[in-house]
């Protein structure tokens, strides 16, 4: 007779064996789907979800090939799945919409996009589909009402519609724009995008922010013509608060050009109570819709001459382009 404990690792190794089965067959439904063999990738899928109901990502999978030969309602029931399991799946929520949209049921497409902005207010292509879908019900203003916010959130393509649709022809659509090296290998991410600022960091592909050579931030402050020095100020005294022995350098500044700015660069040879040094060359110019700040980040105590003249010469190549 089996003990207790013997029962206990029999099922653990038992259900163990399903969840790897389930790994198994959901690797051979990706290999199938990039083939574009959906049919076959969703036989996969389907013995995976059979071994592992939790398996969400192989129901997604399969939602994404059953809309790949149009059987948008097999998705439509995959996707409501997900988000009955894990209802603040922003992904599956506005693919949910999607499927909606492709079935020309825009009226459920919208329910289905109202719940995600429920859970992210701040989403600017749930408002760029929604905007999308109500112009195609013929409820323009609203539409309207729905690309300016998605516009004011950076959304690309929402300018368009404002100009094409909205005949908002006072819409600015611009970028800082720098002349990243692809040798180098940088990757850019959104840590947050809402209706005050878009916050982005730059890091070459084979180190993180937490381990690198040289680095870089970007902040986009949807405000106009921002003051320069005391935005300087500001940056400085919030640096002062964790490094106490930092060292300010102000490089160059141009207050009447048609782009204002201001360039300097903070040295830190320790931060927050650490040995651990960082220094950053920082610019911030005002476009004409956004303020822009690009620091270059370094993990030494001081800038080398070598560093500046590299980092300031990458700086003055930045743009500001309108789109």
């Amino acid at each position: 007779m089996k003990s207790i404990t013997q029962i206990f690792v029999l099922l653990f190794l038992h259900f163990g064996l399903f969840a790897q089965s389930a790994k198994v067959y959901h690797e051979l439904g990706i290999e199938k789907a990039a083939k574009r063999d959906y049919l076959g990738a969703i036989k996969e899928y389907d013995k995976a979800i059979k071994a592992d109901t939790m398996l969400l990502e192989a129901w997604s999978d399969r939602a994404a090939a059953k809309f790949a030969i149009k059987d948008y309602k097999g998705s439509i029931l995959d996707y409501t799945y997900i988000i009955i399991k894990n209802p603040k799946d922003e992904n599956a929520i506005f693919n949910h919409a999607v499927c909606w949209a492709a079935m020309k049921r825009n009226t459920d497409a919208i329910i289905s996009i109202n719940h995600l902005l429920e859970i992210n207010p701040n989403s600017g292509s749930a408002y760029l589909f929604r905007a999308q879908m109500q112009y195609s019900l013929g409820i323009k203003d609203t539409a309207c009402m729905d690309f300016q916010k998605a516009y004011d959130l950076h959304e690309p393509g929402a300018g368009y519609f404002l100009n094409a649709i909205c005949k908002r022809k006072d819409v600015i659509r611009e970028d800082l724009v720098f002349p990243w090296n692809e040798e180098e290998n940088w990757v850019g991410v959104t840590r947050e995008n809402n209706e005050k600022q878009l916050f982005r960091e730059f890091v070459k592909k084979v180190e993180s922010m937490e381990s690198f050579t040289v680095a870089s931030t970007e902040v986009i402050y949807k405000e106009i013509k921002v003051p320069l020095k005391s935005f300087m100020q500001k940056i400085i005294q919030e640096n002062k608060k964790i490094c106490p022995d930092s060292h300010i350098t102000l490089v160059k500044e141009d207050s009447l050009g048609p782009n204002p700015f201001i360039i300097f660069f903070i040295e830190c040879p320790g931060y927050n109570n650490s040995s651990k040094s960082q220094s950053q060359l920082v610019k911030i110019i005002n476009g004409k819709v956004n303020t822009y700040l690009m620091a270059i980040l370094s993990p030494d105590a001081k800038l080398s001459d070598g560093f500046l003249a590299k980092w300031l010469k990458f700086l003055q190549m930045g743009k500001i382009e309108e789109r």
